[in-house]
């Protein structure tokens, strides 16, 4: 899943990027950040050099956002608030310039439109779980005031076995992968739920119509996630149709899980 990114697996991958990322904040939170240059830097430069050094902020309201379809678990109530014809409008104006965006960024930087989706993806799984550590991070050393401790990244490939990515596949479990995995599980959860309610209350019900909406966002999620899912699989990576088994069976556990016991109990309560 990471062929192009990096010759590493996806642990290491996961600690460079802390580190970048840990290094951005430190520099934005020094006196050599962008507010406090000289004279002779552009706006234009100010307005980049502080949007490379203050983007893992940013993901920390992401992380959150990921989480939202917790909600389904436990309420009826939809998270988006009324009135849905303006939220949709404006929801697919912002996504359409994004993607314009990201249109003009291929075609500018020369790449494939399959590396651009790698990178949206990986941005997403760092959003989720590498760039929150590091404001956490951060936060700790403003506070206390002891630095952050960067491990080094291994970048040697097992080049003996005649595969140079054979690397990518070893999954070494620490702490840092936890977040991620937790949005993944909220997240199959939910679309577990959602397709429960659909089949409990119809497809053409408002508690139905509004489950299969939600849905599709926790569907968007999963699928910008999916590298991540393939890359703690390690050798079962290479079997992407073991992951989609393992997730359908997941989601109809939590349908029929919904439909025994969550849809009598909503029911006695409108009741």
């Amino acid at each position: 899943a990471f062929r192009g990114t990096a010759p590493i697996n996806l642990t290491e991958r996961l600690y460079q990027i802390l580190r970048w990322s840990g290094g951005s904040l430190e520099m934005f939170f020094s006196h050599s950040n962008a507010l406090l240059a000289g004279r002779r830097l552009h706006p234009l430069q100010r307005v980049a050099y502080l949007n490379m050094s203050t983007y893992p902020i940013v993901t920390v309201f992401i992380f959150f956002y990921n989480l939202f379809p917790v909600m389904w678990l436990i309420s009826e109530q939809y998270y988006i608030q009324r009135p849905f014809g303006e939220y949709l409008l404006y929801l697919v104006a912002v996504i359409a310039m994004i993607h314009v965006i990201g249109m003009f960024e291929v075609k500018w930087a020369g790449i494939t439109l399959l590396d651009w989706c790698r990178n949206e993806q990986f941005y997403m799984i760092g959003s989720t779980g590498v760039y929150p550590t590091a404001v956490l991070y951060m936060a700790l050393k403003l506070v206390t005031g002891k630095g952050i401790y960067f491990r080094l990244t291994s970048k040697q490939t097992a080049a003996s076995s005649g595969d140079k990515f054979a690397d990518l596949y070893t999954v070494r479990w620490v702490p840092l992968l936890i977040p991620t995995i937790v949005i993944m599980v909220v997240n199959v959860a939910a679309v577990g739920v959602a397709v429960g309610k659909a089949a409990a209350w119809g497809p053409l019900t408002e508690p139905g119509w509004l489950a299969v909406l939600g849905m599709v966002f926790n569907v968007w999620i999963l699928v910008l996630l999916y590298p991540f899912a393939l890359g703690v699989m390690g050798q079962w990576g290479k079997r992407p149709a073991v992951l989609f088994v393992a997730m359908a069976m997941a989601v109809a556990a939590v349908a029929a899980m919904y439909v025994a016991f969550g849809a009598p109990y909503q029911a006695e309560l409108s009741g």
